[in-house]
């Protein structure tokens, strides 16, 4: 059907039923997100539900907490965070709830080593002479 190829949830059509309230009747817009009338003020009026709240909540002191932690925090430590405050909340809910709200935390920068190859080559060395101007490659063989 033309109508589900986008597969909007409720949600979303009830807030488009809602933001073009000044621009089209009421049955007008339900009938064309197929929405009943009683559907969409039983909506209007409902309360979110426990787990939705807790969400918010939860979703705040995240926030908090990576900010606390210069964004370097990831989901397992914000949970010991919030554990240390008193929540309880699983690392996977913890990790849900920043996919959702996109939080990331800052990923460490590559180290920059030398491979163990160019250390023991560096380290044998005789002097300067012929060695690279970068001081960890081998000597050439233009040695005199």
């Amino acid at each position: 059907m033309a109508g589900e190829v986008f597969r909007e949830g409720k949600p979303t059509r009830f807030a488009f039923i809602h933001s073009e309230r000044d621009a089209y009747p009421i049955s007008v817009r339900c009938r064309v997100k197929r929405v009943t009338r009683t559907g969409y003020h039983a909506r209007a009026v409902r309360e979110d539900c426990d787990r939705v709240r807790e969400d918010r909540v939860i979703s705040a002191n995240v926030a908090a907490a990576i900010e606390r932690s210069g964004w370097t925090y990831g989901s397992p430590r914000i949970r010991i965070d919030l554990h240390e405050d008193g929540m309880r909340v699983g690392q996977s809910r913890i990790a849900w709830i920043m996919r959702k709200d996109g939080l990331v935390a800052r990923r460490k920068k590559a180290s920059r080593t030398m491979p163990a190859s160019a250390r023991l080559i560096g380290s044998r060395r005789t002097g300067s002479t012929g060695s690279s101007p970068h001081g960890y490659l081998a000597a050439s063989g233009s040695q005199a």
